[in-house]
């Protein structure tokens, strides 16, 4: 992409030679002679990059500076200044210049700091686009200014468009789901429904049942005719998260509909068909998996047709302030508490943090924090009472007693083990009952013990 650069320099010969070190690269250069002419371009012109000498006939390179950063803040200003001047230099960074070039200079120098500020002011330019498209997509819930994560999203919108099979990769909680939804809400399928299914959330006899459905008889309860996943999801988009835990028995069966849009109920002779659109995550490598015999190599082939990998969060580490005060926020209004920040010492224990759990783990940690937070700011007292060992029963109860103590494990086991199969199962309470494998009354009278609505976990039709 060609960057138009206002040039201001009094020096006829630099100028010359800027126009030589840049006559084969990607940039239109506007020279101006003297400060007044450079700020008069500025006001009429649009420019993309600004580069001024320190020392300007009529107007200084410092108050060029000065109007640059006040009238087009966007645009990034490089300013040359004289040999060894680094004091001088270092003033102009802290007004706000992007670098400073120190004469005299070689063409390879003055080349690689004009791309270093295109590739600064492509990077911030792709972030606003992004961030206006989220406004009104599935990107909305994805916080980022990792480059690589940036790249990827702008990959989306396309993928989006296409019915092209997309597998998502990486480690567990960083985000894969987001991503997939972000898919199906960028594609033409977005007013229909996207229908999200753990593979690992169920167990090995249920899930051909739950992806294909099945009839009356099919199997001891199985009291009447269901639909599968698949057929729920007609139009719309089947999320299949953690697709490398499926059995090889139910891989053959997903590999048919995959190539032909069919499928057969499980106890049903009637061929059906579904549009569904399939999308799926693993944190598993799926190509080694195949080489060792658990996962079918045509599947593979299939699903894997536009492979996306999420990199892990120790690898982004400048997301953590983002995503730490986007949770913040989140959780503040959720618990109706009013705090609003994080000192600075939790920020710096955040990013030397490994985070194991990725975005997930960084969210509950954030959660814990808001939820026992005494004050307007997180500080680091409260960041080690949130530590996952130091909210423990025996650390927080030590006083109950052995029966009291066991009541409230218990209950707080429940509870959690109740929503888990709640959002395995999208909200489905017979699922959820069957993922528990207890009796569908028993896990209404678990919900309303601990007061879960199963409305909570559905995912809403668009």
């Amino acid at each position: 992409m060609s960057h138009r650069v206002l040039v201001a320099e009094d020096d006829a010969t630099t100028r010359y030679l800027i126009g030589q070190y840049c006559k084969d690269e990607p940039y239109e250069l506007i020279f101006a002679s003297d400060g007044v002419e450079a700020i008069r371009l500025v006001k009429e012109s649009l420019f993309d990059i600004v580069v001024t000498d320190v020392r300007l006939p009529g107007v200084s390179g410092e108050t060029l500076l000065s109007f640059v950063h006040e009238t087009r803040p966007e645009v990034p200003v490089i300013v040359i200044t004289g040999f060894g001047s680094i004091d001088g230099a270092v003033r102009f960074l802290q007004r706000g210049a992007f670098d400073y070039i120190a004469k005299p200079f070689t063409g390879k120098v003055f080349t690689h700091r004009l791309s270093l500020a295109s590739r600064n002011l492509d990077l911030t330019n792709e972030i606003d686009r992004l961030r206006r498209m989220r406004n009104s997509s599935g990107l909305s819930q994805i916080q980022t200014s990792d480059p690589t994560v940036v790249q990827l999203l702008s990959r989306l919108p396309s993928i989006a468009k296409t019915d092209a099979s997309v597998v998502f990769t990486g480690e567990s909680g960083t985000g894969k789901e987001l991503f997939s939804r972000a898919v199906h809400e960028l594609s033409p399928r977005e007013a229909k429904r996207f229908v999200s299914v753990s593979c690992a959330a169920l167990p090995e006899t249920l899930i051909e049942s739950e992806l294909f459905g099945h009839v009356r008889g099919a199997f001891t309860d199985a009291h009447t005719d269901r639909p599968g996943l698949i057929e729920e999801a007609e139009g719309g988009t089947l999320f299949l998260d953690e697709v490398g835990e499926l059995p090889i028995t139910v891989q053959a069966k997903l590999l048919r509909f995959l190539q032909e849009h069919e499928f057969k109920p499980v106890g049903s002779n009637e061929i059906k068909y579904s549009n569904a659109r399939i999308v799926s995550a693993t944190h598993r490598n799926l190509a080694q998996e195949v080489t060792n015999g658990g996962f079918r190599e045509d599947l593979y082939y299939r699903l894997n047709v536009v492979p996306i990998h999420i990199p892990p969060l120790r690898e982004r580490v400048g997301d953590i302030p983002l995503l730490a005060n986007h949770f913040l926020l989140r959780f503040a209004k959720e618990f109706n508490k009013g705090v609003s920040s994080f000192s600075a010492d939790v920020l710096d224990r955040m990013a030397v943090q490994r985070w194991p759990g990725n975005v997930r783990e960084l969210m509950n940690r954030i959660q814990r924090m808001v939820l026992i937070a005494d004050d307007n700011s997180i500080t680091l007292e409260t960041w080690d009472r949130s530590a996952p060992d130091s909210d423990s029963v025996e650390d927080e109860r030590p006083e109950l007693g052995f029966t009291e103590t066991k009541r409230r494990i218990i209950a707080e086991f429940e509870g959690s083990y109740v929503r888990h199969c709640l959002s395995a199962s999208q909200g489905n309470v017979a699922l959820a009952a069957r993922i528990a494998q207890i009796d569908r009354k028993n896990f209404w009278t678990l919900m309303r013990h601990h007061d879960v609505d199963a409305a909570e976990f559905k995912t809403p039709s668009s």
